[in-house]
């Protein structure tokens, strides 16, 4: 055995040369430089054809870039995958870090892929189903679309809304039977009045749809101020309507109370008929007014809770400036 400790060939070639021209694991037999090559080209991909997502069975995208080409044809805000090119970025760790990022982008990239097929599964289920499956205009899904906390206060404003279609046309109905009743009315006004209650029923089922339960239907699936805002607007002239229609002003084609005291004193056969017709009117309008004071109420609590108006003016002042920047675009 040498007693020179330093007299080993690696130490001699290191000091009669630069450093670089030795390399003491170049030697085969430590298989080092071999399975750091082989443990990095079996275990993490290279490219990004090596990390594709085999969707083939069921007609998705087959990589990250089809998955960009489906944003493109479906007009979707998908999330942007990451990553995507790993070259070079971590040449200068260790192996074992190495694998650590390369798998995380990895693992990334999948989670966006499916995450894009989601939106895209959620994007096709979303087909009109409302008001009718043979006849749908717009899609609506409390169980769906509503967070769990606020289903509940969701489906009452459903019924609340559906139960004002019901007023509404009840209303022409009872204006259609005034109508057709000439000794209970002195002139010829009806005839304008069942326009008018013909009005009432498309256009105020309309924009009791549009105006104030689909911009609650919004505001409780994603709450914000700004929506719980315009909501409160809506459904306050939705109130001042409803205490309107519970009045009833005849020469308003309004079917409530004080047309159903001049039916009850009207001299015509058919006075109590037309007058339990009215009187039923104003119970309905009754109930819709009560409810809708109730879910207002709830409605202002959520709407502080939100923010308040502050919050809901700074936010319709960021959505109308993006708004126009886009215009200008």
């Amino acid at each position: 055995m040498d007693d020179n400790p330093f007299a080993d060939p690696s130490v001699t070639s290191a000091q009669s040369g630069p450093p670089e021209e030795y390399n003491p694991f170049d030697d085969d037999t430590t298989g080092f430089a071999s399975f750091e090559e082989s443990s990095v080209a079996s275990t993490t991909p290279t490219s990004q054809q090596d990390v594709s997502v085999d969707f083939a069975d069921e007609g998705q995208p087959q990589s990250s870039n089809a998955a960009g080409d489906a944003q493109n044809t479906t007009g979707l805000n998908l999330p942007p995958l990451v990553g995507q090119s790993t070259a070079g970025m971590f040449d200068h760790l260790p192996v074992e870090e190495r694998l650590k990022q390369r798998e995380f982008i990895i693992n990334d990239r999948e989670a966006k892929i499916r995450e894009r097929r989601l939106l895209l599964e959620m994007q096709w289920k979303k087909k009109p189903n409302w008001p009718f499956e043979c006849y749908p205009l717009a899609y609506h899904s409390i169980k769906d679309e509503v967070m769990p906390e606020h289903r509940s206060l969701c489906r009452k404003y459903y019924l609340l809304v559906r139960l004002v279609f019901l007023c509404q046309a009840y209303n022409l109905i009872c204006q259609l039977a005034i109508w057709w009743t000439p000794s209970s009315h002195p002139d010829d006004s009806w005839a304008f009045n069942v326009f008018v209650g013909a009005l009432y029923f498309s256009i105020g089922c309309i924009a009791a749809w549009k105006w104030w339960y689909r911009s609650v239907y919004s505001a409780l699936s994603k709450p914000k101020a700004s929506k719980f805002y315009v909501h409160l607007i809506g459904f306050a002239a939705h109130i001042a309507f409803a205490l309107l229609m519970l009045i009833g002003i005849p020469s308003f084609a309004m079917s409530g109370f004080w047309t159903m005291v001049d039916m009850f004193n009207a001299e015509s056969k058919s006075k109590d008929t037309l007058g339990v017709m009215c009187l039923i009117n104003v119970g309905l309008w009754t109930i819709v007014l009560a409810a809708s004071v109730l879910l207002i109420k709830k409605t202002y609590n959520l709407f502080k809770l939100s923010g308040g108006r502050a919050a809901a003016e700074q936010q319709l002042k960021q959505e109308g400036a993006l708004t126009a920047a886009q215009n200008a675009i």
